[in-house]
């Protein structure tokens, strides 16, 4: 049995962690609420774990069980924040939820809201974990981007989240999905009329660069400085980060059996291929070339 004084009131979690908001992501283009809204994002229905959750004034409470003194309780951690999910011109909208149901825990999601006949429809909650730092929630080129601070595998729930986490979602027949973690590719990189490919170095799959990746501009610049004056369609060997995913349902992405989306571009080199290795530089500016291999 839960003793009701084992639950940490909400406010305080909020007021101890408000801290990690001030660090938020203020290049993004902040995109102002719809005037015309009918339902805000604060006072909607999301999903977490199966349990529908009906905000009022973006908080949530009930009984952990009958007869308990002890409240599930969830509110908006961060957010809203507003922007484009899909191709339908309407705003829509990211929230980061924080949830606890009577235990220990204090488990952190992030939702969208789905802005449809100038009202909104909450989707599912992805966790982002229990007891991890929240910094920053953005809606960009129609993904939600979530920063968070984690801990390691082997660290205690004690340990204060330390390493930096950020994860990737976008909508798919009105819900969320996850984009697979990171992983670091070499490969080649081509763009052109109706191209847009990576072939990474460790398989036979052509991936098509999915059209919402944070880093797919980083690539385009890089590819255009590199290859001005080169034969249309000549591949470039690049080091990315990012992940495989399903490739887009129409458009010519569909013709691919494997999507790329890309976070991060590593390192460009014109006379790189598959058996080299490649100078790594830290967050390379736009065009940036490494001209030889290691």
């Amino acid at each position: 049995m839960i003793n009701a004084g084992m639950l940490i009131p909400l406010q305080t979690v909020l007021a101890i962690l408000v801290v990690a908001l001030m660090v938020s992501d203020c290049s993004v283009e902040k995109i102002a609420a719809p005037a015309n809204s009918r339902i805000d994002p604060l006072n909607v229905e999301y999903e977490i774990e199966g349990s529908a959750i009906r905000l009022r004034d973006g908080n949530y409470e009930m009984p952990a069980a009958p007869g308990s003194a002890a409240k599930i309780q969830v509110a908006v951690f961060d957010g809203p924040v507003y922007g484009h999910l899909d191709d339908d011109g309407a705003i829509d909208a990211a929230v980061v939820l924080v949830y606890q149901s009577g235990g220990s825990g204090t488990f952190y999601y992030v939702a969208a809201a789905v802005n449809r006949d100038g009202g909104y429809r909450g989707t599912n909650g992805l966790l982002l974990g229990d007891r991890v730092m929240p910094q920053s929630v953005r809606i960009e080129n129609r993904t939600v981007v979530t920063d968070f601070a984690d801990r390691g595998p082997q660290e205690p729930m004690a340990a204060t989240p330390t390493i930096n986490v950020t994860k990737y979602a976008y909508l798919d027949g009105g819900g969320l999905i996850a984009v697979p973690a990171d992983t670091e590719a070499s490969g080649w990189v081509t763009f052109g009329h109706e191209v847009r490919s990576f072939q990474p170095c460790d398989g036979d799959t052509e991936h098509w660069l999915i059209g919402r990746s944070p880093a797919l501009s980083d690539l385009k610049t890089s590819y255009r400085d590199a290859m001005s004056g080169a034969r249309p369609y000549t591949p470039l060997f690049m080091a990315v980060k990012g992940s495989t995913m399903a490739p887009p349902r129409d458009g010519f992405g569909a013709d691919y059996v494997a999507g790329f989306f890309v976070t991060g571009l590593i390192a460009v080199n014109r006379t790189g291929h598959c058996r080299e290795e490649f100078i790594v530089v830290e967050s390379p500016a736009p065009g940036a070339v490494i001209e030889s291999p290691l």
